[in-house]
């Protein structure tokens, strides 16, 4: 235990309530699993749902699709808060003033979860919530348009963070 915590707090480090080895451990395991269930939300909307509801629309799989994704959105968005503010806790009392590869990859990383974030709550989910009320039909096509695209930049952006957190650790390693 004594190596742990010399990975986990630099020599001459004073530890606190805020930075004990428990609370480290439950902040990593929420941004995991709340992680994993943001990105697979999100990768399943993209790939699957959305798909579904435009290449069946006519034969009225739209409705289906909107009730999936008016579940599955606020799941995601409760993983997402939760990713993002356990997240900020782990740079803040584990990388915080990181300058190397790691850092910079956990850096692009914490970025792109949000700006993820951000499109979804800034344009994703108005967009949604709109086609959930009806418009004419000229406008839904817009509408949906803009949908796709801002799941599609919201899943390359939850991707770019994934594949940034997963490769972390192993930067030091391409030197």
């Amino acid at each position: 235990m004594h190596v742990v915590l010399e990975c986990v707090h630099p020599p001459n480090h004073k530890r606190s309530a805020m930075t004990s080895v428990p609370l480290i451990l439950i902040a990593r395991m929420l941004h995991v699993i709340a992680g994993i269930l943001w990105a697979g939300v999100v990768f399943v909307i993209v790939s699957t749902v959305m798909p579904i509801a435009r290449q069946h629309a006519k034969d009225g799989a739209e409705r289906w699709t909107s009730m999936i994704s008016q579940k599955a959105g606020p799941l995601s968005g409760i993983a997402a808060i939760v990713t993002l503010l356990s997240g900020v806790y782990l740079m803040i009392v584990m990388h915080r003033g990181d300058s190397t590869m790691s850092g910079l990859l956990l850096r692009i990383g914490a970025l792109a979860g949000v700006l993820a974030f951000i499109l979804g709550v800034a344009v994703a989910r108005p967009l949604a919530m709109k086609l959930a009320r009806g418009t004419d039909e000229q406008g839904r096509d817009q509408m949906r348009r803009r949908l796709a695209l801002s799941a599609r930049l919201t899943a390359a952006l939850v991707g770019i963070a994934v594949l940034c957190m997963a490769s972390f650790r192993y930067a030091p390693m391409l030197n």
